[in-house]
């Protein structure tokens, strides 16, 4: 095969940002995270679960899907789906109070349950982030036009995937307070 570039110049090991080995670093914080936190959680499935918020959790690939899960596993009650489809029945279900979805799935995107969840009555006030390998401003674009309250590409940082997810889940807090002393 001719190339215009010279060996030096070409990435042979290239690994698009689907691919799970580039989470293995994460991975592996993660799962020392949840080997300290294992019996804590234990405890905390006994206990009655309305305490903890709840998060769906969108995404056809189940190595990141479950890297997702793990990563918030201490911390919130969590539903899981493989496509867009089962995820919008589950969030009329659970009611979460955030979604995580990737954008390219089967059956039904990240873009087209971004559009059904904030335009439906008994969803539109759940915080929905989407995650994606896309990284060109048009698509960046279309899921912020369709009421996704934050984009976020892939590879992602778990650090910042948690902080935004935190954020939002404390902004819903804070406005249905204030709501609530309004009334």
């Amino acid at each position: 095969e001719k190339t215009a570039y010279t060996p030096d110049e070409l990435n042979l090991n290239f690994k698009n940002s689907e691919d799970s080995s580039l989470y293995t670093k994460e991975f592996l914080q993660s799962e020392t995270i949840m080997n300290l936190a294992e019996e804590e959680i234990e405890e905390r499935q006994t206990v009655n679960n309305e305490e903890f918020e709840r998060l769906l959790i969108v995404e056809d690939n189940p190595e990141v899907r479950t890297f997702i899960k793990e990563l918030f596993a201490d911390e919130y009650e969590i539903s899981e789906a493989k496509n867009g489809k089962i995820a919008f029945e589950k969030a009329i279900e659970t009611n979460p109070q955030l979604i995580i979805s990737d954008i390219m799935m089967p059956v039904m995107d990240g873009i087209e349950l971004c559009k059904q969840i904030k335009t439906d009555i008994r969803t539109s006030h759940i915080p929905v982030i989407l995650l994606t390998a896309r990284t060109a401003l048009t698509f960046k674009y279309e899921g912020l036009e369709t009421g996704a309250d934050d984009y976020i590409t892939k590879p992602f940082s778990s650090k910042f995937l948690s902080l935004r997810v935190k954020n939002l889940i404390q902004q819903r807090k804070t406005i249905q307070e204030y709501f609530k002393l309004e009334a």
